[in-house]
This record gives structure tokens, sequence and C-alpha cells, in this order.
């Protein structure tokens, strides 16, 4: 596997955003965050339905690739179409806390798979106010055309989903809590 050497890499951040997609069927709603400084991995490809969760775990070896995940277990989100959004700043907030000062991007690209709502767009601008931000939706029948990193974060999202327990995902390295506050910011997307 060629690795390629971080000071080659552009000054930007590509992430991809999925969810276990299991809102309101059980406890808990997963959602994953995959970031990457490939550009590559933020090109538009065809991907199959099966997924193979061994390739993407072999992808994610990549030093250049990480992945931030969290979970929302109130009632209150399980029907809810913005929890990617809702929560994308906190994934990235705590990916870029990884991050020496002279590698942080100068550019964000948010990819989304579901709805991205104008309103959503405003917010999302909002949070990312230090950063020239490009976002993107996948749905539907483009879902599996998107780039890499969304096809990623759905693959293992749903391998979380079927492979782990809430209390096993709360104790995984890259975990991010969600903040109190995210009750209040929740009310921003509902309007």
């Amino acid at each position: 596997m060629i690795v390629q050497n971080p000071s080659r890499l552009e000054k930007s951040l590509y992430v991809g955003f999925d969810d276990s997609n299991h809102a309101g069927v059980v406890e808990k709603e997963i959602i994953v965050g995959i970031f990457s400084r490939i550009p590559e991995d933020n090109l538009i490809q065809k991907f199959p339905e099966k997924r193979n969760y061994k390739k993407v775990i072999n992808w994610m070896q990549n030093p250049n690739r990480d992945y931030r995940l969290t979970t929302l277990e109130h009632n209150s989100y399980f029907r809810n179409s913005y929890n990617l959004q809702l929560t994308a700043i906190y994934l990235v907030e705590d990916y870029l806390k990884s991050v020496e000062n002279s590698n942080l991007p100068q550019k964000i690209y948010l990819n989304f798979d579901g709805l991205l709502k104008t309103s959503w767009k405003t917010i999302l601008k909002n949070d990312f106010i230090d950063f020239r931000l490009k976002m993107r939706n996948f749905k539907g029948k483009t879902k599996r055309s998107c780039p890499k990193i969304v096809y990623i974060a759905d693959v293992f999202s749903n391998y979380l989903f079927k492979s782990k327990s809430s209390e096993e995902i709360s104790r995984e390295k890259r975990f991010v809590t969600p903040p109190r506050e995210i009750y209040r910011r929740e009310k921003l997307f509902r309007t």
C-alpha cells in the first residue's frame, strides 16, 4: 500500500457522514464521520449494494484517514432527518483537535447521506466560519454514486450497529459525547 506524504497533501479535509439508518426502531442511532486528506476519497464513484466490512476496515488503515462517531439515544432524535448535520460540528471539532496547527485544513468538504436543506447549510456555514466550506448531499437513487468517504461511513455505521452494543460504542477511542447544548442546538434545525 502506498502512503502519501502528508506534506504533499492538499490543505483540505474531506468528510463523509452517514448514520445507521435505524431511526426509531431501536434504542440508538449511530452517526459516523469519515475524515480524509486524500482528494480521491472525495470523488464520486459507483459502489455495490453489498457491504464489505473487511475492505472498509482495511481502507481506514491509511494514516491520512480517520473517523469519529457518536450516538443519539434520546427519543426526540429518532425520526429526524437532520441528525447528521446536528452532530457534524462536534465530530469535526474533535477530529481537528488531533491535527497539528501547521496541518489544519483551509477548506472543508462536508458530504452527507440524505437531506441537506438550505436552512441547515446556513447553520453549518456559521459553525465552520473559519474555513472555506463546500457541502453536498447524496440521497435516493444517487446514494450508491457518492464519494468514497460517504460509502465508507455507510458501511462502517452499519457494521457498528450490527456488531457492537451501545456500551461498547461509547468506549470506542474515537467516540464523541455530544454536549448538553445539543438539545438547544436541535431547535435551530427544526425551524
